[in-house]
């Protein structure tokens, strides 16, 4: 591992992985895949102009500090691929500045505290492959310049889809995959997420049919859904509405009716996922036209 400069009398502007500002506060602590192991220290608090701090790839145990809640001038927290574990603070909620959480493939446990709501500034929301068991907060629908939200390869990720979802206007990608225990419908309003470009939700219990809404998808690229209990068919307007679909994957479901002829005006659809569901009928000549 590199630590030059580290518990020296050097300053500690110059030590590897920190960076400073012209008063000489640090504001970055950049330390990923530098076999750091150990908790993170609760000292981190005196750190209080600390815009990134990132860790990723290292072998860091133990719990997020609680303290992390007064790092006010915070922007991107990276923890990934770590073996931290327990609960996410309710403390978060305070850092009003964050745009980027990346604590994905850790041992985090419990619920998604919905103080996290308050994180306004809030883009990138990333907890894949952890241990929640949680149900995702309605309160989310306060992040209006969320972007991404990736919750899947969970524990157990149950309850719904909340409708005030379609309230996180920069939405453009939803990944729930692996769930196991989401349930209840796919709310119409997601078909309100214009700059939508990924809607990933396989490995659920999710039933009812495709919301007519996807229509106003206009930029959705990936559309996964395998593994669920929807109902339904799929609609000619998928080919019409959504011209930039790369994948439908709905294999696994109770979908039926026939393939449309209108998949054929998808030019740059190079999956199309159908197996074991209830779609019956010929495969219509038009998909030949999906050259990619």
């Amino acid at each position: 591992k590199n630590k030059k400069g580290w518990m020296t009398s050097e300053n500690e502007c110059k030590w590897f992985g920190v960076m400073c500002n012209e008063k000489n506060e640090v504001i970055s602590l950049s330390l990923r895949n530098n076999q750091l192991s150990g908790s993170i220290p609760k000292q981190l608090i005196l750190l209080s102009q600390l815009s990134r701090f990132d860790l990723d790839a290292n072998a860091i145990t133990g719990s997020i500090p609680t303290e992390l809640g007064s790092l006010n001038s915070l922007v991107r927290l990276d923890l990934q691929n770590n073996k931290i574990a327990r609960r996410v603070p309710t403390e978060i909620g305070q850092l009003t500045l964050l745009k980027d959480i990346d604590l994905s493939s850790n041992f985090i446990s419990g619920t998604l505290p919905t103080s996290i709501a308050s994180c306004v500034a809030l883009q990138e929301l990333r907890l894949t492959n952890n241990m929640l068991i949680t149900t995702i907060p309605t309160e989310l629908g306060n992040l209006g310049n969320l972007e991404i939200l990736d919750l899947s390869y969970q524990e157990e990720l149950n309850g719904v889809i909340p409708t005030t979802i379609g309230s996180c206007a920069s939405l453009n990608e939803i990944r729930l995959d692996i769930g196991r225990k989401m349930t209840g419908i796919i709310p119409t309003e997601i078909g309100q997420l214009s700059d939508l470009q990924v809607f990933s939700a396989g490995y659920n219990e999710l039933s009812g049919s495709i919301p007519s809404t996807f229509a106003n998808l206009s930029q959705l690229a990936i559309l996964n859904l395998m593994a669920n209990r929807l109902t339904g068919v799929i609609s000619p307007s998928i080919g019409i509405y959504n011209a930039l679909l790369r994948q439908i994957r709905l294999t696994g479901n109770l979908i039926s009716g026939s393939i449309p002829t209108e998949i054929g005006l998808l030019s740059n659809l190079i999956a199309l996922e159908i197996a074991e569901t209830k779609i019956e009928g010929y495969i219509p000549m038009e998909l030949g036209l999906c050259t990619s």
